[in-house]
């Protein structure tokens, strides 16, 4: 965990503190997992909210995350945000194409949610991977 990171997006005022708090954090986790096992049984049927899930997913886990350390996502930028944290998360730079994985994650649902794109089952299925 970078820390440092963590705390520079929260003096860039794209994090705010709180109190930590580990029920929410659970809570999050457990949303999560429910929303891959959402994904999981949507990928064959609608890939785009198969995708979604996933996505919804890695970003909750984000947010537990955060909600263990004392910090939340600040309302502006959240999902680029959620990028950010997650980089700072990952401690190893050898790891960073998972984040890079995320990145693509959340510019294919943005292409899906706001400019009618479709996510493939190829991608939903490599999402929830």
């Amino acid at each position: 965990m970078n820390r440092a990171a963590i705390e520079a997006l929260a003096r860039a005022r794209h994090l705010r503190k709180i109190r930590p708090h580990p029920v929410r954090a659970k809570r999050l986790w457990m949303k999560a997992e429910k929303d891959i096992g959402t994904a999981r049984h949507l990928v064959g049927i609608d890939a785009d909210r198969a995708h979604e899930c996933a996505y919804d997913a890695v970003f909750k886990s984000v947010l537990a995350i955060l909600c263990l350390l004392g910090y939340r996502i600040a309302p502006v930028r959240q999902r680029v945000t959620g990028v950010e944290v997650l980089r700072a998360a990952i401690a190893d730079p050898s790891r960073h194409s998972l984040v890079d994985s995320f990145e693509d994650m959340r510019e294919k649902r943005n292409e899906v949610a706001y400019e009618a794109g479709e996510a493939s089952e190829t991608e939903a299925g490599q999402a929830i991977d």
